[in-house]
């Protein structure tokens, strides 16, 4: 293996539509196969930053899919996971900014049986807000009672939260950062030594649909691959409508 630098796999939804946070099952599966046959370690996420050589496996938002396509495919690995729940929707529809068409979230009885099956729940806010949009007070709010809604709905301490859209400003970092001991960006990168509990990188499986890049991933050759979709990111970010 030529690398060994642990890494946070992000999903949404496992459907068909082809959309952005879209991977379907039959990939997510074979994914999980591919993972399961490298050798690499899977590992809670609680665990990554101290553990070389590993993967973390993450769902952002809480989708019902989960339930239905990923649950499975992780039991018949044995993979520990973390999901990301927006607390004031559960067992509603995703109807957040960029989520497109409305999807059903797991409800509070699903969430509870997660926990059972090697899959721990963090938080994802309680309404999916950029919580760079917000005051202080209105980041406290957020983060506040998602993390008391979860732990007083599913009796279990929540460690982990991922930040809505990937985004967080330093007042939104140091405000997460005390209540959480680990917070996911989307920042594209790998988790080495030293990596900011406050701010932990993870790779968007958008990008890795191909199985080669996939592969390459698993296999500790993706350095190079990930550092350049990194950088047509920040491009994008700062030219309108472009397209990479």
């Amino acid at each position: 293996m030529a690398s060994a630098d642990s890494f946070i796999l992000t999903y949404h939804s496992l459907d068909e539509s082809g959309s952005v946070i879209s991977v379907t099952p039959q990939l997510f599966r074979r994914q999980m196969a591919a993972l399961n046959a490298s050798g690499r370690k899977v590992v809670p996420l609680e665990l990554i930053a101290a553990t070389s050589n590993a993967a973390a496996i993450t769902f952002d938002d809480g989708y019902v899919n989960f339930f239905e396509h990923a649950l499975p495919v992780l039991d018949d690995f044995g993979f520990p996971s973390t999901v990301f729940a927006v607390t004031r929707l559960c067992g509603q529809q995703s109807a957040w900014a960029g989520s497109g068409p409305g999807r059903p979230l797991m409800d509070w009885n699903q969430l509870r049986q997660l926990w059972s099956h090697r899959v721990s729940v963090g938080a994802h806010t309680a309404t999916h807000a950029d919580l760079r949009n917000l005051t202080a007070a209105s980041v406290a709010e957020e983060l506040d009672e998602s993390r008391c809604e979860i732990e007083q709905r599913t009796g279990r301490k929540v460690r982990t939260f991922a930040y809505p859209y990937g985004a967080a400003d330093a007042q939104a970092r140091r405000m997460a950062g005390e209540r959480f001991d680990w917070c996911c960006s989307v920042e594209l990168d790998f988790v080495r030594s030293g990596a900011d509990p406050a701010f932990l990188p993870r790779l968007d499986m958008y990008y890795f649909q191909a199985a080669e890049h996939f592969a390459g991933l698993i296999a500790g050759e993706a350095q190079q691959y990930v550092a350049m979709r990194r950088s047509l990111r920040r491009i994008r970010a700062m030219i309108p409508f472009a397209r990479f």
